[in-house]
Order: structure tokens, then sequence, then C-alpha cells
């Protein structure tokens, strides 16, 4: 059962070792900025078990100043109880997370990132993992524009 008065987070992507701890990391360090009670956590589709965050993100999200942290665990049906909000990095792990789901309540807790960015609505946060150090900066900056307006979002309903 979720404590009501904290609202509880989690980031999906595919591996859980770039996208997702770097958004954890980002929401984390926002909703403290913000006095928020937050729970946060990050998951990925495919089972990277133990994985550390990628190399390449931890350095370009400490250039930022935020700490990725933990090891890779994977999605599993009990989040979808655990969490108030579950967010996907891009269509092709929302459209697997909606199919995980079981309830109409399930789905409707599965939203992409970005439908919260102020710059990058609806836009994926694109894989950095096979690119370059500017694929890593490319995804923190529509990372932190859609947690921003995460943010934003929930304090405007408070």
């Amino acid at each position: 059962m979720r404590d009501q008065s904290v609202i509880s987070v989690l980031f999906v992507c595919k591996g859980n070792i770039c996208r997702s701890p770097a958004a954890e990391a980002i929401l984390r360090q926002l909703s403290q900025a913000h006095g928020l009670k937050m729970h946060v956590e990050s998951c990925g589709l495919v089972d990277s078990k133990g994985a550390v965050p990628d190399e390449r993100m931890l350095k370009a999200a400490q250039s930022r100043g935020f700490e990725l942290s933990g090891k890779a665990c994977p999605f599993k049906l009990e989040h979808f109880e655990r969490f108030d909000y579950i967010l996907a990095s891009d269509a092709s792990v929302l459209s697997q997370l909606h199919l995980r789901a079981k309830t109409p309540a399930e789905r409707e807790r599965v939203e992409l990132v970005t439908s919260y960015s102020t710059h990058y609505r609806g836009q994926n946060v694109p894989d950095p993992y096979h690119g370059s150090e500017g694929d890593f900066e490319r995804a923190l900056d529509i990372l932190e524009d859609s947690c921003l307006g995460f943010i934003e979002s929930l304090l405007s309903e408070l």
C-alpha cells in the first residue's frame, strides 16, 4: 500500500543504466529543492539487474550536479501498485508497460516522461547508449525539462 502523503514516481527505460537513473536523480534533487515529499526509483524493461549506471551518463549528470546511484533492477508487475506515477522514457517503453498493465487504472498510471515537458512534449528521450557525449547531454536536457515540468504540474495541483 502506498503512503498517500508521499508522491511515488518510477522512471522506466530499456536497461536502467542511462535514462531512468538520470531521471531519478534529477527528480529527487528537484523535489527536495521544492520541498516536495517524494519517493523516486527507476528500473528497466530488460533485466540488467546489478548493473551500475553507464559511466558516460554518470559523468554528464555529475557535470550538472546530479549524482546517480544504485544498481539496475527490472520492472515488476507489483510496481503498478507501488507507484503513483510510472514515467516511460520513450514510446516503445510506454507501449510495453501498457501491455503489462492488467487494469485501466494501471494503464492510466503510465505516461511518457515528456508529457510534462515544456520544450520536448510528447517526444522520446533518445537512448544515448550507442551514441556520443552529445547524445547523453541531449537526453539530460530533455529529462531536466520534463522533471521540472512534472514538479510544476504537481505544485499547481497543491
